[in-house]
């Protein structure tokens, strides 16, 4: 037998419809209950005859009765959520009243700090932070192909490029803790040309080189004479870069300073508009005030903390120890000078934010002046629906000496936008006058939804209107992928033609052979002048060249004649 209520079967000997909750008796007797409304979701059950709701909630309902999706139970327990979640925002709306505008403020400051902190700390780690990895292994290969109207500009020149495809270039890194080997293949039309392998360790001082096509021996330097080696600082870039926490921890202890400093602060009554590009919104407004002994003190403040700084001191550290020891000294002389007095009776700063939904800082104007001179710092980046308008000004003595401003939209954590910088350059007579679309930046489908985890999809291109003869040409950058993984193409335009492009593929994990030198190589030392003259004497830099013309059909027949 069906219900007539839902359509389900009924077992033999039931009451109730195990669905819907209709009575048997009402289906034999013609009749139709309508099912109780529970206010739950999920079945519902019916009272039999003679039988209340209240009873049926009870223990004592028959046992072949199945309970709705919700007991009771758990609908108490909903309502005490429920109850305590409203009590929350009732307290926090209480706190935010019961408040001072400074100590909201300084609330304001440190949840947008903590929360640029934690997206600048992980973007860091990704694109930073494999260089200080213990070990790395990358491969990077770049193909450079010119337009016909670049062969053709080159043939009047003399030279002949029309048999040139495309030049290309493999580099493969490889680093084990601080040892590091690096091969460079340089080639053409699909052919390799010329070899640079290179071998640095930098604990022992060690470097070798070698270039296969010209010589199958070694040139060995010690590094310690390479002050200036740019291969060598490049190597040691990885033992000066910075963990992201200690980065995290040196903004973070330093604003607090700043922040909670912030004491003169009054908020405004009524709010106002925050506005870049033709985009704006309304934004509540908190100004604070500091004098000139106000300053002074934060300033004191800051030399203290920076005097007993580990993190920053480590920093310098690695980067020079004779550069960590200056550091110290002008700090300690700085402090002196400040506990013998400073006049800052004339110094005042005024800090206008603009905060607008959700706690979010959208506004920031700083106002410095001492006696007769101002400077002006204005950044804002008001956001209506979809469309952002962005805008950073420095201004000193009432004149603009830079001016970033653009708008654009985000979607999903898509952009696109347009952007230019103005920026006062010196003219013919050291006068600082701006400079329009210094820098134009246009932004197609940039996704930054993952930037903090290093992945990228999208393009920029930069041109620039300063100089008339760079007017036509543009930087197009069109990248996707994250640090293991990539793949991008940089392309030369004049106007809307392509010049030049290079197609970029980056790879980490690759296997990377070694560059360094085994014990049956010869090596030859870069400071024995009869040892450089013995290795010069092993090039063959005519097979060399010929080499490379034949392959890129290259004439370099005058080359050629030198040797």
């Amino acid at each position: 037998m069906k219900c007539s209520n839902c359509g389900a079967e009924w077992n033999e000997g039931e009451k109730f419809c195990a669905v819907c909750g209709q009575p048997v008796n009402a289906e034999q007797s013609g009749n139709t209950v309508k099912p109780v409304n529970t206010g739950q979701t999920g079945s519902v059950t019916q009272p039999a005859a003679g039988q209340s709701v209240g009873q049926m909630t009870g223990s004592g309902q028959d046992s072949g009765k199945k309970k709705g999706f919700f007991s009771n139970k758990i609908v108490i327990a909903l309502v005490v959520v429920c109850i305590l979640a409203v009590g929350v925002a009732a307290a926090a709306v209480f706190k935010k009243s019961n408040m001072s505008d400074a100590e909201y403020y300084q609330q304001i400051e440190i949840k947008n700090r903590d929360e640029q902190a934690e997206k600048l700390g992980g973007y860091f780690d990704r694109v930073y932070g494999s260089f200080a990895k213990e070990s790395v292994n990358k491969k990077i290969n770049m193909k450079l192909t010119l337009s016909d109207s670049v062969k053709s500009l080159a043939t009047l020149y003399g030279v002949n490029l029309s048999k040139l495809d495309n030049i290309e270039m493999d580099v493969a890194v490889k680093k084990e803790k601080n040892v590091y080997s690096s091969i460079i293949k340089a080639g053409g039309n699909g052919e390799g040309l010329v070899t640079l392998k290179s071998h640095y360790d930098l604990d022992t001082k060690d470097s070798y080189v070698q270039i296969p096509e010209l010589s199958e021996s070694y040139l060995h330097t010690s590094m310690e004479d390479l002050e200036a080696n740019e291969l060598y600082s490049f190597a040691g870039f990885g033992k000066v870069i910075p963990a992201s926490e200690d980065l995290k921890k040196i903004y973070t202890r330093y604003t607090d300073l700043v922040i909670k400093n912030a004491k003169n602060v009054k908020k405004a009554e009524e709010k106002v508009e925050c506005a870049a590009e033709g985009v704006s919104c309304k934004a509540d407004l908190y100004t604070v005030t500091m004098k000139g002994e106000e300053a002074v003190s934060l300033a004191g403040d800051f030399l203290k903390q920076l005097k007993g700084d580990s993190e920053i001191k480590g920093i310098i550290e690695n980067i020079d120890e004779e550069a960590s020891k200056e550091y110290e000294e002008e700090i300690a002389e700085t402090i002196e000078e400040l506990e013998e007095g400073v006049d800052a009776t004339d110094f005042s700063m005024v800090m206008e934010v603009q905060v607008g939904s959700d706690d979010k800082i959208i506004g920031r104007k700083i106002t410095l002046k001492e006696d007769d001179e101002e400077v002006v710092i204005r950044m804002a980046d008001p956001g209506d629906g979809e469309n952002f308008g962005l805008e950073a000004v420095i201004e000193s003595q009432g004149k603009e000496i830079f001016h970033l401003h653009g708008k654009g939209t985000e979607n999903d954590g898509i952009i696109n936008g347009d952007f230019s910088l103005d920026a006062a350059i010196p003219s013919n007579d050291d006068t600082l006058e701006l400079t329009k679309n210094v820098l134009k930046v246009t932004v197609e489908d940039y996704d930054v939804s993952n930037l903090k985890d290093g992945e990228v999809s999208g393009a920029i291109t930069y041109s620039t209107e300063a100089r008339a003869e760079l007017a036509n040409y543009s930087l197009r950058v069109e990248a996707e992928g994250n640090q293991e993984e990539a793949t991008g193409v940089v392309t030369v335009l004049a106007g809307q033609e392509t010049v030049a492009a290079i197609d970029v593929k980056m790879e980490s994990g690759a296997e990377v052979e070694s560059a360094m030198p085994s014990e049956s190589d010869k090596v030859y030392e870069t400071s024995d002048s009869d040892a450089m003259s013995a290795y010069q004497s092993e090039w063959d830099v005519l097979q060399l060249l010929q080499k490379v013309q034949d392959t890129l059909g290259i004439d370099f027949s005058s080359l050629i004649q030198l040797f």
